[in-house]
């Protein structure tokens, strides 16, 4: 599996060496958690004294960028989004006081949009205050729109650990 980011100047790929990890049975698992874990093993200066993770950004702007996720070890969903194989286009955003602290990443989504084409969705506007710990993730004030749908409150998914978010 594969996560490729891009917009005219900047391309990223977010390998499965870098995200991903064997579970108990042959598929792979990549999620957020893996990537942090890997992250955290970055700052680390020696195994004594070991530093925590602390990246801050104050701001984060994005116009065009590209967004795909194509996980070549799973059949394509026939019905509804197909989360496993998709392309996010000229996804604009507005994001402030991104952190990651330790096991928690937390940002101000401002605003985003973006389409897929494919699947003929188009995320007019979303906004909330975004929070991912190791028991929750929590979407405070979120205002999601669609071209025919609106939802606003708040969501707060919680789990036992992080893994189990790939359930929900």
């Amino acid at each position: 599996m594969c996560c490729f980011i891009h917009n005219k100047s900047t391309f990223f790929v977010i390998r499965q060496e870098v995200c991903c990890k064997k579970q108990t049975n042959p598929t792979l698992s990549c999620n957020i958690s893996i990537f942090i874990f890997e992250l955290q093993n970055l700052s680390k200066h020696d195994k004594k004294t070991p530093r925590q993770l602390e990246l801050k950004i104050g701001r984060i702007a994005t116009r065009n960028v590209s967004l795909q996720l194509n996980d070549q070890l799973r059949d394509s969903l026939d019905v509804g989004f197909d989360y496993r194989h998709f392309r996010l286009d000229s996804i604009e955003s507005s994001i402030d006081n991104f952190r990651l602290i330790a096991d928690t990443v937390e940002m101000q989504v401002n605003r985003i949009n973006c389409i897929d084409s494919k699947q003929l969705l188009q995320l007019k506007h979303l906004s909330s205050f975004f929070k991912l710990t190791k028991q929750s993730i929590a979407f405070t004030g979120l205002d999601l729109q669609t071209e025919h749908s609106q939802i606003k409150d708040t969501v707060i998914l919680q789990y036992n650990k992080i893994a189990n978010l790939g359930y929900f």
